[in-house]
């Protein structure tokens, strides 16, 4: 009873994974990056809603894949934002240091010109370019103690950022593995059957024992596998568009976010 009971479960989840597999196929292949060339605001609804189809195992992953994107989108942000912090600082320091030389300048001129009386407006004038030196002063020092923050923020921003690759690699290694053994659950009977066939042209005039045929160069063997490469190269070729229907590659996408491979290298390994 155990055994039919068993053999009853199996029936009914290879049927479920054929009508899945079968709905799928119905779908229209769609580019890898479809989803994120959508507006902001269909974005947010497309993928709650995909997410909210996928099956329980690869909504939590998706879902965890989503968040470590986020946080090391955010983390990127946090230290972009320090080095802007950074560069207006900069940019403040060398107008305080510049408007600071051009007043002293002023101050030394009206000096000269007034025979080495301090006037009342002079010693404004004075008073002015020793609060900017100050100030400029005051700005180096404050620059040079954010200019410190930038490796522990550039430390998070990589670590953030290798999370998401490595969950993003895991991700797509295993459904890429479960897609292809699912294409060829649909399709691998009659691929099998025409390649079964073309090699059987092959061989009629491949024969070792042929006048003519060389093993190694041009029997039925040698020539089926170049047969087999090349059709694969024309069908994977790098300038040909990466098509899907499946809603776990729409939703994770067919590579990382970019900048995210580079950022993970600015982590600290030691």
């Amino acid at each position: 009873m155990t055994q039919q009971n068993m053999t009853e479960q199996e029936m009914k989840a290879t049927a479920e994974l054929v009508g899945s597999l079968v709905a799928r196929s119905r779908k229209p292949l769609q580019d890898a990056g479809w989803l994120l060339k959508l507006p902001e605001a269909d974005v947010i609804s497309h993928t709650a809603a995909l997410v909210k189809d996928l099956p329980a195992g690869w909504q939590a992953r998706v879902q965890d894949l989503q968040c470590k994107m986020l946080a090391w989108l955010e983390a990127k942000q946090a230290e972009a934002a320090a080095e802007e912090n950074i560069s207006a600082l900069r940019q403040r320091q060398a107008e305080t240091e510049q408007a600071s030389q051009d007043n002293r300048a002023r101050f030394r001129e009206l000096l000269e010109q007034n025979g080495g009386t301090v006037t009342p407006e002079m010693k404004a004038l004075r008073a002015e370019y020793l609060e900017q030196q100050e100030t400029a002063s005051d700005l180096a020092g404050l620059i040079a103690e954010r200019e410190k923050q930038l490796p522990a923020l550039a430390d998070v921003t990589g670590r953030k950022a290798n999370a998401y690759v490595f969950c993003h690699d895991g991700i797509t290694d295993e459904r890429i593995d479960t897609l292809i053994d699912e294409f060829f659950m649909v399709n691998g009977v009659e691929l099998g059957s025409l390649l079964r066939m073309k090699y059987s042209q092959f061989e009629r005039n491949g024969s070792v024992h042929a006048p003519g045929v060389i093993e190694g160069a041009n029997d039925a063997d040698t020539l089926y596998r170049k047969f087999a490469v090349n059709l694969i190269e024309k069908w994977t070729h790098k300038n040909l568009p990466l098509m899907f229907r499946d809603d776990v590659i729409s939703l994770a996408g067919a590579y990382p976010v970019r900048g995210a491979r580079t950022d993970r290298r600015k982590r600290k390994i030691f």
